[in-house]
């Protein structure tokens, strides 16, 4: 079942993908001083409020918004780098099910969408939203999910492609690590993603692992 979510949302989900706008910012790594500084001025057009607005609101934002939303989000009072919830064990026992009844579709979306109420830009939360969405023909909703999971990813992959540890992907949480090669269609042998190195299982592209950087 959880294949066929990731599945769902590589169709779907990151179809906003500006792959011109990434290739012409070339892989450049986060200022994060420059973004603390940039996201607390309000007559910034990174002011944080402002783009967290356009963000629910699923309004248009470019690369430069996009990494300051993300990487600002390290210096939000509520960010927690290890982020964790009950609510993702209550996940996992829905979809190793085989088939998902309307009651599980119902309890997976609520699910998915308290963690986002607290954890906004939780990639796995998203999947599981915009999967339950696309069952359900919420096209609206569907939509919306997938700008934002685009945002998200927009703002990793501007960072690095992971393959060498100078070109790591910068990442806020450190479940991201387990989900991205998941996104990718790769598995990792980690169980630890406390570590700036994810191994992967054998693949087709030789990949052995990919780098990660998390702002200390």
């Amino acid at each position: 079942m959880k294949r066929l979510l990731i599945i769902a949302f590589l169709i779907i989900g990151w179809q906003s993908f500006s792959q011109s706008e990434i290739q012409d910012i070339r892989h450049v790594k986060p200022d994060y001083e420059a973004i603390k500084k940039e996201i607390k001025l309000p007559a910034s057009k990174y002011f944080y409020a402002k783009l967290m607005k356009k963000f629910n609101q699923g309004a248009y934002l470019n690369l430069e918004e996009k990494r300051h939303l993300y990487y600002g989000a390290i210096f939000q009072d509520n960010y927690i780098k290890d982020y964790s919830s009950d609510l993702l064990n209550d996940i996992h026992t829905i979809t190793i099910k085989q088939e998902l009844s309307q009651e599980d579709l119902d309890k997976l979306l609520d699910y998915a969408l308290q963690i986002l109420a607290e954890n906004p830009f939780d990639l796995e939360a998203m999947n599981y939203a915009t999967y339950v969405y696309r069952q359900k023909g919420i096209s609206i909703q569907n939509e919306l999910m997938g700008i934002k999971f685009s945002v998200v990813l927009d703002a990793i992959f501007s960072s690095g492609d992971g393959i060498t540890e100078k070109n790591a992907l910068h990442v806020i949480h450190n479940r991201d690590k387990a989900f991205i090669p998941k996104l990718m269609g790769y598995k990792a042998q980690s169980t630890d993603f406390d570590t700036d190195y994810i191994i992967l299982e054998p693949n087709k592209k030789g990949i052995k692992g990919f780098w990660y950087y998390s702002y200390k």
